[in-house]
Parts: C-alpha cells; sequence; structure tokens
C-alpha cells in the first residue's frame, strides 16, 4: 500500500505542479467535510462527494444528446454506496444517464508497475434492472494508459505539501483517483457534493468555488431569451472562434497584449450575437459557471433537485494579487482558510445563491493557463449574480 508522500507526490504529478490546482483540490475538500458538518442544521440527512460525470457527446451537441453520460461513483472500503447515491441514481436515471460505481479495495494503485486495480460496475435504480445493461467502461485501461508515462518520482511543492498531510490516507487514495479519471477524459467534470434533506425526498446539489467577484460581464439584453438552448448556441459560437483566435495568436509573447486581444475579440462575439460589451457594475457580485455545470444546472432543473452555488470570496482578506500563479500566493490563501487561528481573526465572506439555468445574466471568457486547468484552452462561464444578502451560513 502506498505511503501518504507517494501519494502526495502522485497527486501533484497528475496535476502537472500547478499551485491553482492543488490549492482548488485542498480547500474542496475543507469545504466539504466543513458542509458535511454543518448540512444537518439546515434540514438534511446527509450529504455525499465523489461523483465524477464523463460526458459523451460534443459540447456543441449537448442540448440535443444531453443523456449521453457516463455518472461514476467512487467508492472505498470507507466511503460505501448510501442513500444519497441511491437517490441520485433513482432521480437522474429519469433522464437517461448510466451509471456506475468504481470501488477499490486494498491496492487500488501499484506506482511500481503504472496499474490500477479498480472494480466498475454498472448501477440501477432500486428495484430496477435492464434487459439490455449498458457496456462496462473500459475505465482501467485508459487510466493504465494515462500514468503509463508518469515520473511518480518528482518531488512536490514543498509549501503545498505539509496541507495534505492532513488528509486521511483514504482520502488521498480517491483524490489521486478522482483526478486521474477527469485528467484521462477530454469532457469530465466532479459534482462537488450532493445533500439529502431529512424526508429523504430532495436532493440538493452543491457547487463551491474559490473566487473573486467578476468586476462585470458582457450581460444579456432584455431582448435576450437566455433559454438553455439559445445560451447553448451563443456559448458553442463563440467557443469554437475564440479557440481559433487564440491560436492565432501563437506569436504574441507579451500577457497583457494577448490579454487585451482576447478580451477585443469576445467583446466584439458577443456583439455580433447582440449581447451587450463587457461593463463594470460594481453593486453586483457577479460569479461565473463553467459550460458544463451550467448543464448539469440544467438538468437539475429538469428534474427538481435544487442547485447552490457556495462562493468563498476571498477579496476580503487583502491578500496580494499580484503574485498570482505563484506557490507563496497559494499558501497564503490555504492559511487564511484552513489555519484555525488565522481563520477567527479575519473577515471571511461566504455567498451562496439558488440557481435556475434561467437566471443566466451574461457571458466571461477565462483561459486554461490563467484558470489552472490542464488544458490552455478558452472556456466560456455563464454568469450569475449573488447579492451580499445571500451571505451563506454552511461554513460557519
Amino acid at each position: 500500500m502506498a505511503n501518504k508522500n507517494e501519494l502526495i507526490s502522485a497527486i501533484h504529478t497528475v496535476e502537472g505542479n500547478k499551485y491553482s490546482r492543488i490549492a482548488s483540490l485542498i480547500i474542496e475538500h475543507y469545504l466539504s467535510g466543513k458542509l458535511k458538518e454543518s448540512l444537518f442544521r439546515h434540514g438534511y440527512a446527509e450529504a455525499q462527494t465523489g461523483w465524477v460525470i464523463e460526458k459523451l457527446a460534443l459540447s456543441s451537441n449537448i442540448e440535443k444528446s444531453s443523456e449521453d453520460e457516463n455518472w461514476y461513483r467512487l467508492i472505498s472500503p470507507t466511503t460505501p454506496l448510501t442513500s444519497v447515491d441511491e437517490a441520485v441514481i433513482g432521480t437522474f436515471s429519469r433522464t437517461g444517464r448510466h451509471f456506475f460505481s468504481v470501488e477499490y479495495k486494498n491496492l487500488p494503485i501499484d506506482f511500481n508497475r503504472k496499474k490500477f486495480n479498480i472494480k466498475v460496475t454498472e448501477l440501477f435504480p432500486l428495484n430496477k434492472t435492464t434487459s439490455t445493461p449498458t457496456p462496462i467502461p473500459s475505465l482501467q485501461t485508459k487510466l493504465d494508459a494515462y500514468i503509463a508515462d508518469k515520473n511518480f518520482t518528482t518531488a512536490p511543492n514543498r509549501l503545498l505539501t505539509k496541507w495534505f498531510h492532513h488528509f486521511d490516507i483514504d482520502d488521498l487514495y480517491l483524490v489521486f483517483l478522482q483526478r486521474c479519471i477527469m485528467n484521462s477524459m477530454e469532457n469530465c467534470v466532479d459534482i462537488d457534493a450532493i445533500a439529502l434533506c431529512t424526508n429523504k425526498e430532495k436532493l440538493t446539489l452543491l457547487e463551491f468555488k474559490r473566487k473573486y467577484p467578476a468586476s462585470g460581464a458582457c450581460t444579456f439584453p432584455d431582448r435576450f431569451t437566455n433559454t438553455f438552448q439559445n445560451v447553448s448556441s451563443v456559448v458553442a459560437y463563440i467557443t469554437t472562434k475564440m479557440n481559433e483566435f487564440k491560436n492565432s495568436l501563437i506569436n504574441v509573447q507579451d500577457y497583457e497584449e494577448k490579454s487585451k486581444l482576447l478580451k477585443n475579440k469576445f467583446n466584439q462575439l458577443c456583439s455580433s450575437k447582440n449581447i451587450n460589451k463587457y461593463n463594470k457594475i460594481p453593486e453586483e457580485f457577479y460569479c461565473g459557471l463553467d459550460w458544463s455545470h451550467y448543464q448539469i444546472l440544467k438538468m437539475c432543473n429538469e428534474v427538481n433537485v435544487t442547485y447552490k452555488y457556495l462562493i468563498w470570496n476571498f477579496n476580503p482578506c487583502n491578500i496580494v494579487r499580484e503574485e498570482k500563479k505563484s506557490e507563496k500566493y497559494e499558501n497564503d490563501i490555504l492559511n487564511q482558510l484552513l489555519d484555525l487561528q488565522s481563520f477567527k481573526h479575519k473577515h471571511h465572506s461566504f455567498l451562496y445563491a439558488t440557481l435556475s439555468h434561467t437566471d443566466a445574466k451574461g457571458l466571461t471568457f477565462t483561459e486554461g493557463s490563467d484558470s489552472g486547468a490542464l488544458t490552455k484552452d478558452v472556456r466560456l462561464q455563464v454568469i450569475f449574480s449573488l447579492k451580499p444578502k445571500q451571505k451563506s451560513t454552511f461554513v460557519t
């Protein structure tokens, strides 16, 4: 069985040693733990993590074939299937999704042979089976191929490594397995947490992020009907054009110049679709949802699942933004949230909103290299407004 140091090093390796990605994993683990502790006070029986969605359709065709998805629930000896998972399968099976457990027992990964040891099993709603089971995905083959050329002896970042030592060994295995699944597939998204009300009848999906508030957005005008189909069409078109334009800037080395050119192009494309140009609206707190999460939001609305967006706004923490992307910057952020004494003596702002896909206010974009993603592609985000009065007590 691998030790903590081996697993921590492996997590850094599959994340490309990107500071922001590593810090995000630590923050998500901390917030999910705090949510599990406090959701009971808000009428929830339990909360569950460990679901990963593989989207099998192209993003431009999602609105036509959104059921073409495999949902994987990562389970281990300490994280078995629960009543939340039963409710997830029973609820979302109505939309035609396919469900699988990804289980490991004692040795989920042999780092010397670079082989996974997992078992993939199809899951069905209670008391229901199908005469035509879905073919079991060749997940282990994909994972073995993904790690075949990885160098797991690389020393991880020392400043951030200490935070992983607070994880249980089983949690480190699950984080490593989840990141390998997501990074080995082209179109994967994880669900941060799903909670079940105490009456066992209502599911709530929670997405949480650390963010600075966006200072503005390209907003939808009143005449724009922000149905999923309309927003989908615009996002697919602008995403394609933005990445074509970004690829044409290969000889532009200056970061500021490149960013300005991308912003101007985005404004131009939004205008061509009758969307307002970028405008600063200081009294609003805008936060974006990646397109894949916006699709999940729409699906939740279809099956009457509540979707809550929880934001840790670390703008009040006064961390020097000019140091963004550095290891010190990310470690300072973790100190603000995870160090108990620091947390008690600083102002923290947690905001949330219950979202509907028709609440979309506009669009913005991010480049992969800016967001800590492994891909450098431009990604569009759908903007929602979270107002100060929507402060959350989930994490207090």
